[in-house]
């Protein structure tokens, strides 16, 4: 029952595709511009058959074109007499006229794809121009090779079996022309297999629509429903089911190919946002980086000396003292400024300046405990001087006793 159901769907979702695509009015639309161009295109397979070994009376003896043979026959007839007198204005009308079967089914093609296309209707008419010549071509090898086949056929194979042979001659042709129209249709460059589907379908329809076809002329008795003109109106609808078939193929093509184009364009925008983001991300990332170097190259004074591991040691640089108290004296008032500053390889050095006065500097040695934030300053000069302070955040605490005074400083990383 589940099958059953998935198969409603699928051909209710079908009919509403093609409902949607308006493929009677574009069928109707190919028909009249068939009826328009019929004249024309047998007037130049007239031209292009001329006395070749080819006899249409035999390709139309099959039952496939019972129904329409007598007014295929007449138009061949008619186009042949036009050729008795052919001028030069003949041929460039019936070539113009010719090619408006091609143009338009074209331009349904557009329609049927949803393709909105430039202003270039000349190239639409160079190209069914073309088609044109293409479509002749066929025609006349299809006619040259049922003459041989015929020949052949019949020699090899028995009454049935010919026939079979004949069949699949005209299956192969109808396929490739088919094949060739589907691609001449879709406005957009793709693959050739991707109208295989369609004109296989197209193929299945139209065996289907000839067997209903001449079941409906041997019983619907339509001479007596339309008189004298059952000849027209019987050709009329015989190039309707045909027209509705390929339509129906076409449409089935356009579905896959727009599907095909919508996730192709998706993965080129999703590459080019891809694409875009790893250039910005790349941008940011020399940004960030650039800024970091200058920012490390003003913050970190040290790292002048080209040295990396400098950056390990956040607490080499200069100190300045921003407050030095002798009990309860200010003796920063004395002095001009005093700056404590660590160096790499364990060597610091002091420096202080009296109003008035010389600059002195104290060098030592000096030893960091990370951990514990404790510095420890030693000096030589002129007697052994050994002292340890706490150094946090940047900022250096040093107390010591001097008689019955304590002299507290702090210095704070510039």
């Amino acid at each position: 029952m589940d099958t059953l159901k998935k198969i409603y769907r699928f051909f209710k979702e079908k009919y509403e595709l093609v409902s949607l695509k308006k493929y009677t009015t574009i069928a109707g639309t190919l028909v009249f511009f068939f009826i328009m161009s019929i004249m024309p295109l047998s007037f130049w397979l007239s031209l292009l058959i001329g006395k070749l070994p080819i006899d249409l009376e035999q390709v139309l003896g099959l039952s496939v074109f019972e129904s329409v043979k007598n007014i295929l026959l007449y138009v061949q007839k008619e186009a042949t007499n036009a050729t008795a007198s052919v001028s030069f204005f003949l041929v460039i009308t019936t070539l113009y006229s010719s090619t408006n079967l091609f143009y338009q089914m074209r331009r349904s093609g557009e329609i049927i794809y949803e393709f909105k296309r430039r202003k270039r209707g000349v190239n639409v008419r160079l190209g069914a121009l073309l088609l044109v010549f293409i479509v002749m071509i066929i025609v006349v090898l299809f006619l040259l090779l049922f003459a041989l086949g015929s020949f052949l056929f019949s020699q090899i194979f028995s009454g049935a079996w010919a026939i079979v042979a004949e069949y699949a001659l005209l299956a192969t042709v109808s396929f490739l022309l088919v094949l060739l129209l589907n691609t001449y249709v879709c406005p957009y460059k793709t693959s050739i297999r991707r109208f295989l589907p369609g004109t296989v379908l197209t193929i299945c329809l139209w065996a289907l629509a000839i067997v209903g076809f001449s079941v409906y002329i041997r019983f619907g008795n339509v001479r007596r429903l339309y008189g004298a003109l059952s000849v027209i109106i019987v050709f009329l609808l015989w190039l309707y089911v045909l027209t509705t078939c390929f339509i129906i193929g076409v449409i089935f093509n356009s579905e896959s190919i727009t599907e095909e184009r919508k996730k192709e364009r998706k993965r080129k925008r999703d590459k080019n946002l891809e694409r875009a983001h790893t250039k910005r991300m790349k941008t940011v990332i020399k940004s960030s980086l650039l800024a970091g170097v200058l920012t490390l190259f003003f913050l970190f004074p040290n790292l002048k000396s080209g040295k990396l591991t400098d950056i390990t040691k956040p607490y080499l640089g200069e100190y300045e003292c921003k407050q030095a108290l002798l009990g309860e004296e200010d003796c920063l008032k004395r002095f001009d400024n005093i700056v404590l500053e660590l160096k790499p390889k364990n060597e610091y050095a002091l420096s202080y300046k009296e109003d008035g006065g010389k600059k002195r500097t104290v060098e030592g040695q000096y030893e960091y405990d990370d951990e514990k934030g404790i510095l420890t300053l030693k000096s030589e000069n002129g007697q052994c001087f050994k002292r340890s302070f706490p150094l946090k955040d940047g900022i250096l605490y040093i107390t010591l006793r001097i008689g019955e005074k304590t002299l507290s400083m702090q210095f704070e990383k510039k």
